[in-house]
């Protein structure tokens, strides 16, 4: 049920995303040059692994006809208990990318990059009375290798990639995902 829920208001806010953007009032003039032959700029898809770490709904806009940039958003919430004693952990994350895009047709490389900026934060109980919190927040590189599969007039999206994460205290860790969604 509350997938479901979730999914319509992706769609909702897919589809007035244009007008958010000023799409809908911008003169033609002032517009930037429509990529050549694409008629669906824009996708929203669900990524599990890859540059939101665990999982990201995300929405991406095709700026030219090799150029698009995507946001997302991912959160993950762990509890446990045993007796009185009790822990969580959860995080969210804000991936932005910019990929630029190899090859004509459907079938594409996908070369990007962007940050993945994530906050962790737990807590803990002993049953004794004694609490403890934390938080950490973590701005993290991140890049993007892999095969899309985008048609140009819309619908269903495919994307396989790895997408190592880069953080200067941590290093480079390897990483990937993939991701289905819909153009439109």
């Amino acid at each position: 049920m509350r997938s479901t829920r979730w999914v319509a208001l992706i769609m909702v806010l897919g589809a007035l995303a244009p007008s958010w953007l000023g799409a809908q009032n911008a003169s033609k003039a002032s517009a930037a040059p429509a990529p050549v032959g694409r008629t669906a700029f824009n996708t929203i898809y669900v990524e599990l692994g890859g540059n939101g770490l665990w999982y990201s709904v995300n929405y991406e806009r095709m700026m030219q006809s090799h150029l698009a940039v995507r946001g997302g958003i991912s959160y993950l919430s762990i509890g446990a208990s045993s007796g009185t004693a009790s822990a969580s952990v959860s995080s969210i994350g804000f991936p932005l990318t910019a990929s630029y895009l190899v090859g004509a047709g459907s079938s594409k490389l996908e070369l990007g990059g962007g940050l993945l900026v994530e906050k962790f934060s737990g807590s803990a109980s002993s049953g004794f009375g004694e609490k403890a919190q934390a938080g950490v927040f973590y701005p993290m590189g991140t890049f993007v290798l892999g095969y899309r599969y985008s048609p140009m007039g819309g619908g269903f999206n495919f994307k396989i990639a790895m997408t190592p994460v880069y953080h200067p205290d941590l290093g480079f860790f390897p990483w990937g995902g993939i991701s289905f969604g819909v153009g439109f």
